[in-house]
């Protein structure tokens, strides 16, 4: 499963690729992970950037800063709740990315960290779902979201069985606008598989420990596993 991404692009390149304005809070992450604060863009207002943490509260009246409760949700399960349905027509958000780290399980007790990327651009958009809670403890209103997760398709198959479900460059806020949008419409626009040219390469293991955040986990390493120890592949 896809707990971890990486949006490290400019606010300039946001802005110009969107057309949303970007807040003075944004800054690059190179190990975006879970009750951390990123950037989305929802139904609400589909020209500015707003900043969420990652995952719902556990429950109403829940901290921000407690752990989350629910992080990621299948589209299937999306699909076919009418719960979740209901949300996907009013609750949309683009998660903004420009890649994700999946783990190769190698045998039984050893994993090897990769990054996804798009070989045709730097900007991608990942769909989620996003609410508003007001925090018990500073009283104010904060922003909450949820990935969708899907089957893997190639190439990333051959590193992990699920990935983030990706939006066709150009679609995004035809995915986006709109609350009166067919259902079907929007669930035939997250369906696509092959609307980009995916490249990935192993990276260093420290990228497993979300307190790690710099340039250096992006950049390609030999392939080792959690412990440093180098991995061959037939």
């Amino acid at each position: 499963m896809c707990l971890r991404y990486t949006i490290t692009v400019l606010p300039s390149d946001l802005e110009l690729w969107l057309h949303v304005k970007s807040p003075n809070t944004y800054k690059p992450r190179f190990n975006a992970a879970p009750n951390q604060i990123l950037p989305i863009v929802t139904q609400r207002n589909t020209r500015e950037i707003v900043m969420a943490y990652w995952g719902f509260p556990k429950k109403a009246g829940t901290a921000v800063d407690e752990s989350p409760g629910l992080l990621t949700k299948s589209f299937d399960t999306v699909k076919l709740s009418k719960r979740w349905r209901k949300l996907l027509q009013k609750n949309r958000c683009l998660i903004l990315a420009d890649g994700f780290y999946c783990w190769k399980q190698i045998g039984n007790n050893r994993q090897v960290p990769f990054r996804i990327i798009p070989n045709h651009r730097k900007l991608i958009c990942f769909t989620g779902i996003w609410k508003e809670v007001r925090d018990p403890v500073n009283d104010v209103l904060s922003f909450f979201f949820v990935l969708i997760t899907r089957p893997s398709y190639k190439p990333v198959d051959e590193v992990c069985e699920q990935m983030p479900v990706i939006i066709e460059p150009g679609k995004e806020m035809t995915w986006l606008e709109g609350q009166n949008i067919n259902i079907e419409k929007i669930i035939d626009l997250m369906e696509i598989e092959d609307w980009a040219l995916l490249e990935y390469y192993s990276v260093s293991p420290l990228v497993h420990n979300p307190k790690i955040d710099n340039p250096d986990l992006i950049r390609p390493t030999p392939a080792t596993d959690q412990l440093g120890n180098l991995i061959l592949f037939d």
